[in-house]
This record gives C-alpha cells, sequence and structure tokens, in this order.
C-alpha cells in the first residue's frame, strides 16, 4: 500500500512539474512576442 502512495505522489509531483514548465513556456513566448512588437514600434 506505501509503494502505491508513493507512486501517486510521484505521479502528482510530475503532473505539477509539467504544468509549470508549460507555464513558464507560455509566459516565455508572450514576453518574446511583446519584444518583437516592442522592436517593430521602434524600426
Amino acid at each position: 500500500m506505501l509503494i502505491y502512495e508513493i507512486q501517486y505522489i510521484l505521479k502528482q509531483k510530475r503532473k505539477i512539474a509539467g504544468l509549470t514548465i508549460l507555464s513558464a513556456f507560455a509566459l516565455f513566448s508572450i514576453s518574446e512576442t511583446a519584444t518583437f512588437q516592442d522592436h517593430d514600434k521602434i524600426g
């Protein structure tokens, strides 16, 4: 039973890590897009 609980916790952590990576990537993409738009205005 303990092994099952550990596996469950690891799966949850993996899910959370995946979501964190996805949201970080999304924020990075948005900031990159905003930077490009600013460069267009300057140019």
